[in-house]
């Protein structure tokens, strides 16, 4: 089994990989929502909110604070 593999399952057996899918949908989902190009909303504007959120998402789900 290689590296790579090996540290999948132990991603998946903790729960971290189900954590990581879940910030990303989370923060995507909501950015799409948010979205309204009439505002003036662009390609800038969904990169920087979709990985602001993601970050959010992720201090959440691992409880690290800010």
């Amino acid at each position: 089994m290689s590296e790579q593999q090996d540290a999948l399952e132990d991603f998946e057996s903790s729960g971290v990989l189900s954590a990581l899918v879940w910030a990303n949908a989370s923060g995507y989902r909501r950015t799409m929502q948010d979205y309204d190009p009439d505002t003036g909303h662009d390609q800038g504007w969904i990169g920087s909110t979709a990985h602001k959120l993601l970050c959010d998402r992720l201090d959440r789900v691992f409880s690290t604070g800010k």
